[in-house]
């Protein structure tokens, strides 16, 4: 029988973080859950003492470590080794838990009685720029059965570790973080973490993540896309063809989104190793499918051209659906050709009628607030796109010809 309220250690990772610091640790001591420990771990920070100033200002509320620089993974892993909880959340320097987190993820985790039951939730961005706020709904649009199915969160909803509540146990079942990973160390962990592994959810957000030019993945992100090219081609030869169906439908459906991510990371060899697996899965149909019925009698473009907007680009024309053009309010983008696809202004859908748009965008409030003064046919959101690419079969490997796909709004 379960404790009633097991120990819970926070780990908090930081190097350099005197930014947002404070805000992290705070959330952990809101915690609503009464039993929890809050560990930072120092990772060689060189701001000149201010990182560590904060740390010591909490005296003995934080159990503080101060290491030489090694990565996050190697942050975590002392961490973990220093931790007396019997579950553990990894909480990141730059964002914060909701208050309720812990309680609430710890509550399913007991009704559950099994104490390897793994927590996740909702989450919540939050950009410095402008301090607009998303919150991701998930359950809006996928069955509970899927959320809480093994990998699937971390493949298709693109979960962050943050969101995550597990018994120390999972540590003797999986290993520790790879400290080979520098930026590639968290979704390394939560694959090997969830996968086969049925989960608890929570409706709501449980964390906010910040999105700011100081983080790790803005500050290396060659680096990043270069681990996380081998890590998604790795994940896609790992999975076996009976783990993808079970999980995402049948092997394609996860595969094609893979090849998309790659894509959008600089392409590199692994998209071709990637595209000759998909091509091998892919099988002809006439099935007329909901995402085809949806699309295919209407012309839309896709808001972003950035990474999500590539990706979605990339997935529609695998399954024969062509945008009319990107629109993009980046100025170096504008009049250019991305994936054989015309980006223009925004300014191109003033007139036009009977025109879907999707925003291919991570924040997506502000772009739905600047397009809705024009007179379009609908406004799709990137997850309500997703949960059609969900249940439709790719048909083929996108050929981005310049010129290949119609370029004009025909006004």
């Amino acid at each position: 029988m379960l404790q009633k309220k097991p120990l819970v250690s926070i780990i908090i990772p930081v190097y350099n973080g005197s930014n947002y610091l404070r805000d992290a640790i705070e959330s952990a001591f809101r915690q609503t859950y009464e039993n929890c420990e809050v560990i930072v771990v120092n990772d060689g920070s060189n701001d000149g003492g201010k990182t560590e100033k904060i740390c010591k200002s909490y005296g003995q509320k934080i159990k503080y470590i101060a290491k030489e620089n090694g990565g996050v993974a190697s942050a975590l892993n002392i961490g973990s080794q220093a931790m007396n909880g019997d579950y553990f959340s990894w909480l990141s320097h730059d964002d914060v838990f909701f208050n309720t987190k812990i309680d609430r993820q710890m509550a399913l985790i007991l009704a559950s009685e099994n104490p390897q039951t793994i927590a996740e939730g909702n989450y919540a961005f939050m950009t410095t720029a402008t301090g607009g706020e998303v919150r991701t709904a998930f359950e809006r649009y996928f069955p509970m059965k899927c959320i809480q199915n093994g990998v699937f969160p971390l493949l298709w909803l693109e979960t962050h570790f943050s969101n995550l509540l597990f018994h120390v146990n999972h540590f003797e079942r999986v290993g520790f973080f790879d400290e080979k990973n520098i930026t590639a160390q968290d979704q390394d962990m939560q694959f090997r973490l969830l996968r086969g592994q049925q989960t608890v959810f929570v409706a709501d957000p449980v964390s906010m993540f910040r999105i700011h030019p100081e983080s790790g993945t803005n500050q290396m992100q060659d680096r990043l896309f270069e681990e996380n090219r081998k890590w998604y081609l790795q994940i896609m030869q790992i999975l076996t063809d009976a783990e993808k169906t079970n999980v995402f439908n049948h092997p394609s459906i996860l595969d094609c989104r893979i090849c998309s991510i790659l894509l959008s990371m600089d392409k590199g060899k692994e998209l071709r190793q990637a595209e000759a697996i998909l091509k091998s899965e892919l099988e002809p149909t006439s099935e007329v499918t909901l995402l085809q019925k949806e699309l295919k009698n209407q012309k839309f473009v896709i808001f972003g051209a950035g990474q999500y907007g590539r990706r979605l680009n990339f997935e529609l024309q695998a399954r024969r659906l062509y945008p009319t053009c990107f629109i993009d309010n980046n100025l170096d983008k504008q009049e250019t050709f991305i994936d054989g696809v015309m980006c223009y202004s925004v300014e191109i859908l003033r007139g036009v009628e009977n025109v879907d748009v999707i925003i291919g965008q991570k924040m997506y409030a502000d772009a739905y607030r600047q397009i809705q003064a024009f007179s379009l046919h609908r406004i799709w959101l990137k997850d309500e796109i997703d949960a059609l690419l969900f249940v439709t079969r790719p048909m083929q490997i996108p050929e981005f010809r310049i010129g290949g796909l119609i370029d004009e709004m025909g006004k």
